[in-house]
């Protein structure tokens, strides 16, 4: 018998090896399909952390686009979905949710298959119904009782404050990173009102943020981000976040721009003072870091 137990050891190893490679497999023939069915809506995004993003909308939707971002685990597809999120700014955040809790729905359906393709064609029938019943009238709350995000308006009037870290400059562009725990998406708006009632900040070029709330009740993330000008800033915070497995944060990044490009080193920046900050507040589990 002990002389079989290490057999049954390297068999258990060599079946993990072969699913990672067949996911890798598997993830690569996807990759080249979506270049080639969705072409110059598709962009890849980070090649290190397979992460894509594929446009949905436009001219169907009269100029109306939603942005579907996805990154890759080592355990997709066979044993797990891919991460996405989604960045539709046509929607508020009731709308939005209905669309998250949709698409989930595709994973359950499709356990173990490539699913970005039906998530994609998923997303755009999805739009497409949102679109005809659309109206400006849906979208008009009072602004002294909005709960556009619906959770039950439990905000207190007693809001939680920011953490600000330190600043990091590169060729006259400084970055910073602000950091705030949450429970209600109710607070954000509020939060972000108390936020640039700082002079400097609100004078900033770019304040980009990212949140990530977890509902204990329907076990729903509540999870969206804002670029504010700066081309997929947000979406990278936001992604940062799920890899970190970041939960009831709002971190914002402001960055003050220098008059020099930085072109990818502002991402690699901004990804820096943003995860120096959630770490040294606590928001980054044990488990995390050892996963990064």
């Amino acid at each position: 018998m002990d002389v079989d137990e290490p057999g049954i050891f390297m068999s258990a190893k060599f079946e993990e090896v072969d699913e990672l490679e067949v996911n890798l497999t598997f993830q690569k023939e996807e990759l080249e399909a979506l270049r080639s069915i969705y072409g110059e809506d598709f962009t890849v995004e980070d090649e290190f952390i397979p992460t894509f993003s594929i446009v949905v909308g436009g001219s169907e939707l009269e100029g109306r686009e939603a942005t579907l971002v996805v990154s890759y685990s080592s355990k997709y597809p066979l044993f797990a979905p891919p991460i996405y999120h989604l960045s539709i700014p046509w929607l508020r955040g009731v709308e939005k949710q209905e669309i998250y809790t949709a698409l989930g729905t595709v994973h359950l359906e499709n356990h173990g298959r490539s699913i970005v393709y039906d998530l994609v064609e998923k997303l755009r029938e999805l739009l497409t119904a949102k679109y005809h019943n659309f109206s400006e009238s849906a979208n008009t709350t009072n602004p002294n009782n909005d709960n556009s995000e619906g959770y039950p308006l439990e905000v207190s009037s007693n809001l939680p404050h920011f953490v600000t870290g330190e600043p990091l400059t590169d060729r006259k562009s400084t970055f910073q990173a602000h950091v705030v725990a949450l429970t209600h998406p109710d607070q954000i708006k509020l939060l972000l009102g108390e936020l640039v009632k700082h002079k400097r900040i609100a004078a900033a070029t770019h304040n980009m943020y990212a949140y990530r709330i977890f509902n204990t009740e329907t076990k729903i993330w509540w999870q969206d981000c804002d670029d504010d000008g700066e081309t997929h800033a947000g979406s990278r915070l936001l992604h940062l976040l799920q890899i970190l497995d970041c939960q009831n944060v709002l971190i914002v990044v402001s960055r003050w721009f220098g008059g020099i490009m930085l072109h990818g080193d502002r991402f690699k920046h901004i990804n820096n003072v943003a995860r120096k900050i959630l770490e040294s507040e606590g928001f980054i589990t044990t488990s995390s870091k050892r996963s990064r």
